[in-house]
C-alpha cells in the first residue's frame, strides 16, 4: 500500500494598502488578514461603478477581495429626479 500525506499550506498575512479612488470613504484603516472594511462615498455620492457601497476582505495570501475601490461621483439619476419634484411641488 502506498499512502500520500498532503500537507496544505495557508498564509495568513496582513493585506497592503487599497488603491482607493476618491471621495471614498473606508469604515477602518485594518489591514491585518481577516478584517473587513466597507467603502461608502458621501450622502448624494455614489461609487463609479454605480453601487453605494464596497465591502472587501483581507484573504489568506494579503490579498483584498476587492483589489481596487472606485472614485465617488454625484448621483446625477437622484439629482435629477429631487430636481423634477421640487419643481412640480414649488409654490
Amino acid at each position: 500500500y502506498v499512502y500520500f500525506l498532503v500537507i496544505y499550506t495557508f498564509i495568513f498575512a496582513d493585506c497592503h494598502q487599497l488603491k482607493v479612488g476618491a471621495g471614498a470613504i473606508a469604515s477602518s484603516r485594518d489591514t491585518s488578514f481577516d478584517s473587513v472594511v466597507t467603502y461608502s462615498c458621501p450622502q448624494g455620492h455614489e461609487f463609479a461603478n454605480h453601487k453605494p457601497q464596497i465591502i472587501t476582505k483581507c484573504q489568506s495570501g494579503g490579498m483584498w477581495s476587492v483589489g481596487y475601490i472606485p472614485a465617488c461621483q454625484g448621483n446625477l439619476k437622484k439629482a435629477c429626479i429631487n430636481i423634477r419634484l421640487s419643481s412640480i411641488f414649488h409654490t
